[in-house]
């Protein structure tokens, strides 16, 4: 009787944590001021840590405008695993309309979201969008992955040898012609 007390009083069961929220503000500038950052962009890629206590995901996004906090058309925030934690369900290749906070959770600094912020899928963030109104616009045209590059350097690369091909065998044929 005293090994079951004694089992059940020092092997309680690790804390848990459930996520609780307030309602997010409503749509409009109140909520462009309680955000650190506010952008609209798309998901290009999540990465899962299960490291220590503060369990999340990094979200990559293209950014594609915003209203405050952001100055680069690439940005990483963080959020939980799942709702349990307060984690939006980001999906990669969607587009959102993200209000982040920075905070010290899981990375010092880092920006991040959850559920109990106005954080949406673009297509519900309709309200939003219209109290926003326009926002700075970031162009991505200019910006090409590596293997893009490359495949626009191979004609440089072929006229440039074909050029110098063509003047090695005219300059061997006036020597010849020559001697």
């Amino acid at each position: 009787m005293i090994l079951l007390l004694f089992l059940l009083v020092w092997n309680k069961p690790d804390e848990a944590f459930a996520c609780s929220c307030v309602m997010p503000p409503p749509a409009g500038k109140q909520a462009v001021v309680k955000a650190d950052a506010v952008f609209r962009g798309k998901v290009i890629g999540i990465v899962e840590s299960d490291k220590d206590l503060h369990k999340g995901r990094t979200v990559t996004f293209q950014v594609d405008e915003v209203w405050k906090g952001i100055e680069n058309g690439r940005i990483e925030i963080k959020t939980g695993l799942n709702s349990g934690d307060c984690g939006f369900p980001f999906v990669e290749g969607e587009s959102y309309l993200v209000f982040a906070n920075t905070n010290d959770f899981y990375e010092k600094d880092m920006l991040t979201t959850t559920i109990c912020q106005r954080t949406n899928q673009l297509a519900e963030a309709s309200d939003d969008l219209t109290v926003l109104g326009n926002g700075k616009i970031f162009d991505h045209s200019f910006e090409t992955d590596s293997h893009k590059s490359t495949i626009q350097a191979w004609p440089v690369v072929i006229t440039i040898f074909v050029f110098l091909v063509t003047f090695s065998l005219i300059n061997i044929y006036r020597r010849n012609a020559k001697g």
